[in-house]
């Protein structure tokens, strides 16, 4: 375990994650690490953005994406950006680099918001 949470490099592989395709239904329902409707607010005007339809808005989104990346004190910002369904991916490709004390606190939360998600995929074995 490292005495330090290792951010930047969380951060990095936030980034990565940010990067992922966005994978929609014929429900407005979409499945992406950043976004769950494809319909976003840009905060910096308060317009809406429609991040399937358009490839600008799209690219707008996740520019200020970034930002809040970037503006992240620590992990659990980090990970409270991070949609439900891929916390705990995103946990597994940067647990080696949290120390104890983010390591146990994020590990709690993901379990208590998590929980069903994790026995169906530990049933499912």
């Amino acid at each position: 375990m490292l005495e330090d949470t290792d951010l930047l490099k969380c951060k990095e592989i936030s980034k990565e994650f940010l990067l992922f395709d966005l994978e929609y239904s014929s429900i407005p329902v979409i499945q992406h690490p950043f976004f769950n409707t494809p319909i976003v607010i840009d905060e910096e005007n308060g317009n809406i953005l429609n991040i399937l339809e358009n490839k600008n808005e799209y690219l707008l989104a996740i520019k200020e994406m970034k930002k809040k990346i970037d503006k992240s004190k620590n992990y659990i910002q980090l990970l409270e950006l991070i949609t439900k369904p891929y916390k705990l991916v995103f946990f597994k490709y940067t647990n080696e680099y949290l120390n104890e004390e983010d390591f146990s606190k994020c590990l709690i939360d993901i379990w208590i918001t998590d929980e069903d998600d994790i026995l169906e995929y530990l049933l499912k074995k």
